[in-house]
């Protein structure tokens, strides 16, 4: 009996060894990202009038997210970092996504917060959920939330699906019938997928180009989305996952459509687990919104100086984390609604310091990969979504396929 009862204790001892040892090999990467922005936005040179009015859900609020990185694990982490009012909900469900905003039938699960399916998460504050097993292979997924109150939400993000269904909590339904449409901007910060023990994030970081703009497709989301699906094909499973954390209209060095990047780096950025990379491409709206004709929300003017000495600041904290730097070169600009030559002027004067003044692990240079050869302040015509800023979806394939991948593997 004590033979046997020393072999059942040594049997349980090695299989708590085998599970600590599989968790500590566990490295949570953020497969999906998202920067929150208050509710109420201005927008410059766009009368308020003509800003499209916050939306307002009561009920269950559904998004399709696309990953990019495969796990068997998930966690969730929500915001409501930029309101002041709690958020409550009752209800959460994630699960592999079918067409549309439909799950995958036999794939929702509930997500949980301290163990508990509710949660109210307190003004200026994220929320982490536990862990959630759900094999998923760097795929789209559904995420349904129920909430029990009017609750009002910023605007949302191009190339994110959402819909709402009044009054109903319908977020362990496959199919949410009835479901309307909406423009709420999803509460989901993260996606964390677990990955190896050699796994890592690569942060992009930046505004509407690197958010997706309007030539952005539908689970793909810009350049970032581009770029990830081109690491999974070359890696045959990719070890990278490529975190999204661009904020259409943001600057670098003042707060418009959220925070600036200086002051939101370090909530979307070194807040995140296991970064090894973020891919900086910002500044065009600093340059572009302060000479913005009529703007009746005009920033400070905006030198190359000012820019260079924001962009040391990111690279300088990223440093600090041990994380590397890629300095993306701004897109040409002609033709668009706040171009000004002063203004091409100070983006070249920038890009000329992202590519020669040697502060960035590495560089990518957009700018000559979109530009028109034969009018290189404009972008080339095939990449011009039309309004002569943001890239179409060629042009965000073109960005992608811009970066030398072994830049993109291993840590500083």
């Amino acid at each position: 009996m004590q033979i046997a009862m020393k072999q059942l204790a040594g049997l349980l001892c090695a299989i708590v060894a085998a599970t600590a040892s599989h968790a500590a090999d566990t490295r949570w990467l953020a497969g999906w990202g998202s920067s929150p922005i208050e509710s109420h936005v201005v927008i410059p040179g766009v009368p308020a009038d003509k800003i499209p009015p916050s939306p307002i859900i009561r009920g269950t609020l559904r998004y399709r997210l696309p990953l990019s990185q495969a796990g068997n694990r998930l966690i969730l982490r929500l915001t409501n970092e930029a309101n002041k009012q709690p958020l409550s909900l009752r209800a959460v469900t994630v699960g592999v996504a079918d067409t549309g905003v439909n799950a995958r039938p036999g794939t929702l699960k509930k997500v949980t917060f301290g163990g508990h399916s509710a949660v109210t998460i307190a003004g200026g504050t994220p929320a982490v959920s536990d862990p959630v097993d759900l094999p998923v292979t760097a795929e789209t997924v559904i995420v349904s939330l129920f909430l029990p109150n009017d609750t009002e939400f910023a605007l949302g993000q191009r190339g994110v699906q959402a819909v709402s269904l009044a009054a109903r909590d319908a977020t362990l339904l496959p199919v949410m019938e009835g479901a309307s449409p909406t423009i709420a901007r999803t509460p989901v910060s993260a996606i964390l997928v677990a990955g190896g023990p050699d796994s890592h994030t690569i942060v992009a970081f930046g505004d509407s180009i690197t958010d997706g703009g309007i030539g952005a497709t539908a689970d793909v989301r810009g350049w970032p989305g581009h770029l990830a699906r081109r690491l999974l094909q070359a890696s045959g499973g990719s070890r990278m996952a490529v975190a999204n954390e661009g904020l259409a209209g943001n600057r670098i060095l003042n707060d418009v459509i959220g925070a600036s990047a200086l002051a939101r780096f370090d909530r979307d950025v070194l807040s995140l687990p296991n970064v090894s990379h973020v891919i900086l491409l910002e500044g065009i709206n600093d340059i572009g919104f302060a000479r913005l004709p009529d703007n009746a929300n005009p920033g400070p003017a905006v030198s190359s100086d000012g820019l260079i000495a924001g962009y040391r600041q990111l690279i300088g904290r990223a440093h600090q984390h041990g994380i590397q730097v890629i300095g993306g070169t701004l897109l040409p600009f002609q033709g668009a609604m706040y171009y000004s030559a002063e203004g091409d002027q100070t983006r070249e004067a920038v890009n000329k310091w992202i590519r020669t003044g040697g502060e960035f692990d590495a560089v990518v240079d957009f700018d000559r990969a979109l530009r028109d050869p034969a009018e290189p302040r404009k972008l080339a015509a095939a990449y011009d979504s039309g309004d002569h800023l943001h890239p179409s979806d060629a042009g965000f394939k073109a960005m992608a396929m811009t970066f030398t991948l072994s830049e993109l593997s291993g840590s500083r």
